[in-house]
């Protein structure tokens, strides 16, 4: 075939697959800043409600986007393994757990636990997911369906 024929027989890049996927990613960066600056915020109500020193609580964020570091050359095993749709789900899932199950802690440690093991892993894998499904949706349109999704972010 010639080049003109094959590439009038390709769907339009991206498609509705390719813009659900940036979507999801920028759904997930929303959840990502939200997290890590919802910490931020409730900073000094935390340091009261949980009698414990700012530094330590301010290190929670730290210590969430960290583990999302450790866990995201990960992403790309789970995203085969499990399929992507499922990946973003259950890191969803996880990131609200999180932040629903943080607003029941008694102490520091507990907030660190659930926020650095649950909200850092999903942070970490949903970013490498949505991304590799993006990439795999546009061919021509890559730095158009990236931009979509939001301002630039370390994760990028």
């Amino acid at each position: 075939m010639s080049g003109a024929v094959s590439n009038s027989l390709e769907g339009p890049d991206g498609g509705r697959p390719g813009w659900v996927a940036v979507l999801a990613l920028w759904t997930n960066n929303l959840m990502v800043i939200g997290i890590t600056k919802g910490l931020g915020i409730m900073l000094p109500i935390l340091q009261i409600q949980l009698t414990s020193q700012m530094w330590i609580l301010g290190w929670i964020a730290s210590l969430t986007i960290a583990t999302s570091g450790f866990v995201a050359p990960f992403g790309g095993l789970v995203s085969r393994r499990f399929g992507a749709g499922y990946a973003m789900m259950t890191c969803g899932v996880m990131m609200s757990a999180a932040a629903i199950a943080g607003s029941f802690v008694e102490n520091s440690l507990q907030l660190a636990l659930l926020y650095t093991l649950l909200a850092g892993t999903a942070i970490g894998i949903s970013s490498v997911v949505a991304k590799e499904a993006v990439g795999r949706c546009f061919t021509k349109n890559y730095a158009t369906a990236m931009a979509s999704h939001g301002p630039a972010s370390p994760w990028d």
